[in-house]
């Protein structure tokens, strides 16, 4: 096949994957980034659906908008001080988040 091993990111496509912005990052590097924010996602719905909360109550409990637990449900996982966050939220190491 012919993959390019680095691939060049617009400034937009860096934000939405929470990477900072540099001249270019590896396939691999993005796939693995991909891959952790679709594990963080499926984590977050589980551990929510085991505590019978609805994502209002989660975002009440993290002082947060409805809106940002949607984004993370979807795929788009949150900074490390607010991994941080939910991880004392649920009670759980936040590594419980990034298990797959």
């Amino acid at each position: 096949t012919n993959r390019r091993k680095f691939i060049k990111l617009s400034a937009f496509t860096s934000a939405f994957l929470g990477l900072p912005l540099a001249n270019s990052y590896s396939r691999d590097t993005i796939e693995e980034k991909l891959d952790m924010d679709e594990r963080f996602a499926v984590n977050l719905v589980r551990l929510r659906k085991k505590h019978g909360l609805a994502q209002q109550a989660v975002a009440n409990g993290l002082e947060c908008h409805v809106n940002s637990i949607k984004r993370y449900e979807a795929g788009r996982m949150p900074a490390g001080p607010i991994l941080d966050q939910f991880a004392e939220f649920f009670e759980c190491d936040p590594v419980e988040f990034l298990k797959g």
